[in-house]
């Protein structure tokens, strides 16, 4: 643990040299917006460079944000569920000054770290609202930055596929990024997962129901990606610490909700008979990303566990096709994907995919149209199957969304 603070320590500190060097050659007009990265709008579909707000000192405040109202369908082994949902996200960037600047986001929700969403049919009854963002920005040179707070995924993902990550995942840490070389971007992070004794503690006889988890989890991660002419690719290490033998800590109110609504969950990683993770989930990553022609892209992403000695894989193959900019665009996109069920940590991996279960495989399918300026209808369909305890579980899932976004 010593080793891996002192490298991110020296990581965040190398970042603010670079900064008083860079001062100088900081340039905002062409950088661009995070918003227009797909912010608010069909997030399966755009890409997501982690780049800074756009806000400029003149306009010192910009209020933004997004409603999605979607219908949604899950079949598991022949049983049908239907539902209406809707998902409202609104707030605004602030700049403090040239190079300080602020997100604060509020998001319908329940306190699920990967969903926002919230059912129709309950009675007309209110609605909870939670801080979905709350960071600081601390801007320096081209591209370059330090980000601290609750963050909106800062993380790359070839296709932002959710393999290892949830759109709609909030960290609360540091973040940083420096464009190392013309070509080569390096992010690191450090964020707190769970405070010390903040859950209760399992035990075989329950002898101790008031104990709490000895131990704070934290997350580190580093990432460098490299761009040479169509090809994007690069590597990344995900390290939870202190996971093993600790109880799954995280109560979801999406997903699998016949297992996962308001109850904690380890979402298929293996635990051992008090209810406790068998594994540490240190997360290697490689990918790429191939840009065939202007609309035609390819990707490949690869997760190894190395806390884990078997059942530690997982890939996702996408293929996307289009553009959503202009009235009447349309993009299209492909994944499969085969996660085995210690692969990944799968409390804040994709709640969709197999009701968001490790320990699966299958095809997803996703349609965007570009209805008009800031409107956009989109269609997911996820037909999966999932190992779970002493059976297999086939798994689809049909949304049909209509995205709106000011």
């Amino acid at each position: 643990m010593k080793f891996k603070t002192i490298l991110l320590l020296t990581s965040l500190a190398a970042s603010t040299i670079a900064a008083a060097q860079d001062k100088t050659s900081k340039d905002n007009n062409d950088r661009p917006s995070r918003l227009e990265e797909g912010y608010g709008s069909n997030e399966l579909l755009s890409d997501n460079l982690p780049y800074m707000p756009s806000i400029s000192l003149q306009e010192r405040i910009k209020f933004t944000g997004d409603i999605r109202l979607r219908s949604q369908t899950i079949d598991k082994d022949g049983d049908d569920e239907h539902k209406f949902r809707y998902r409202v996200r609104v707030g605004f960037e602030a700049a403090v000054n040239d190079d300080v600047k602020l997100e604060f986001m509020l998001a319908s929700g329940e306190g699920d770290p990967v969903s926002t969403n919230q059912d129709f049919g309950e009675g007309f009854s209110g609605k909870n609202v939670v801080i979905d963002v709350a960071d600081i920005y601390y801007t320096f040179g081209y591209h370059n930055f330090v980000r601290a707070g609750k963050i909106k995924l800062p993380f790359y993902r070839t296709h932002k596929n959710q393999m290892l990550w949830d759109n709609d995942l909030r960290p609360e840490g540091v973040f940083s990024k420096y464009k190392l070389f013309k070509n080569m971007d390096i992010t690191a992070g450090a964020f707190v997962v769970r405070n010390n004794g903040s859950t209760d503690k399992r035990d075989d006889l329950n002898l101790y129901p008031d104990a709490k988890e000895g131990g704070s989890v934290y997350l580190y991660t580093a990432k460098a990606i490299q761009y040479i002419n169509d090809f994007r690719f690069g590597v990344s290490a995900n390290i939870y610490d202190a996971l093993k033998g600790e109880s799954p800590y995280v109560k979801y109110n999406s997903g699998d909700n016949s297992e996962g609504d308001g109850k904690d969950l380890s979402k298929g990683n293996s635990l051992d008979a008090n209810g406790n993770y068998v594994n540490d989930y240190h997360l290697w990553e490689a990918f790429a990303q191939y840009q065939a022609t202007e609309k035609l892209a390819f990707g490949v992403d690869v997760v190894y566990n190395s806390g884990a000695d078997n059942e530690n894989v997982a890939y996702n193959l996408s293929a996307m096709y289009g553009k959503l900019k202009k009235d009447g665009d349309m993009k299209f996109g492909y994944y499969y994907r085969d996660t085995e069920k210690d692969a990944v940590f799968a409390a804040y991996s994709d709640s969709d995919f197999a009701g968001g279960y490790a320990g699966s495989k299958g095809h997803q399918l996703m349609a965007g149209y570009q209805l008009a300026k800031h409107v956009q209808l989109a269609a997911t369909y996820i037909n999966a199957r999932v190992d779970k305890p002493g059976y297999t579980q086939d798994y689809q899932r049909l949304h049909l969304d209509m995205k709106f976004k000011f």
